[in-house]
């Protein structure tokens, strides 16, 4: 694909020598399809209030729309406290870090949050998910002054291929499959989900060499082993202008 074709130096060299230690990682965000809304704010107890967080958990991504009241724009924080009965959350800058000075109180508009998944199809270091019981692995990566990590999970990905029809589809084959994942694919995809792929070297995971985006999930199937994803993008050049037939029940004047 012509994105391919910026890849540096170094990343050609990974994909066809022998004679380098470099390797490309791939770096996956899916985004929850259903935005969430802020209304209320807390200083005292340094909460958020969000509309609905029925499906929300623990380390959960969130993105915040505009900032305001000790959240910024574009920046990821991270679930550490949750209460259902009030749909309030703290959050932090780091996964299971210290939580985050709310500087505002009272209701609060027009900020939307969205929710995000991040896997990566290998791994550099452990990630601040780490626990005393539990050792996570993965990909800690910096754009635009904010750091992200990506949980390393088995992962297959097959990248789009140009085609004379123009239809560019991707697939994502997960290799681990546990009963969380199968309950977050069933109450969080029930709309295409927008997912974006970036490759990095893993000398430089902060340096994005191509990206894919514009993908929407447009299909989920899973056995006991394995998760498939199938990733297209929407053809408005395909999508029926206008969008009803032209019969007696739509258009009646013409009749």
């Amino acid at each position: 694909m012509s994105r391919l074709n910026r890849l540096s130096a170094s990343a050609i060299r990974s994909m066809f020598s022998s004679e380098t230690d470099e390797s490309i990682i791939m770096l996956i965000e899916i985004e929850d399809p259903v935005t969430n809304t802020v209304s209320e704010m807390f200083a005292t107890s340094d909460e958020v209030r969000l509309v609905n967080i029925t499906n929300y958990n623990i380390d959960d991504n969130l993105i915040f729309s505009s900032t305001y009241g000790g959240l910024t724009a574009g920046r990821t924080y991270y679930v550490v406290n949750i209460n259902y009965s009030t749909s309030r959350v703290q959050l932090s800058t780091t996964p299971r870090g210290s939580v985050v000075n709310i500087t505002a109180t009272g209701s609060v508009s027009n900020i939307t949050v969205k929710r995000v998944i991040r896997i990566a199809d290998s791994w550099l270091e452990r990630l601040d998910y780490t626990t005393t019981d539990e050792v996570i692995y993965g990909v800690k990566s910096t754009v635009s002054s904010f750091e992200r990590q990506f949980i390393f999970i088995p992962v297959e990905v097959q990248l789009p291929q140009e085609s004379e029809s123009g239809e560019t589809s991707c697939r994502l084959v997960v290799n681990y499959v546990t009963s969380e994942m199968i309950e977050l694919i069933r109450s969080s995809l029930n709309k295409p989900a927008s997912t974006k792929i970036e490759l990095v070297l893993s000398s430089s995971p902060n340096y994005v060499e191509a990206e894919f985006s514009n993908f929407f999930i447009s299909n989920v199937s899973y056995n006991a082993t394995q998760i498939t994803f199938e990733l297209n993008m929407i053809s408005y050049s395909r999508e029926p202008f206008p969008a009803f037939n032209f019969t007696p029940i739509y258009f009646p004047g013409l009749f």
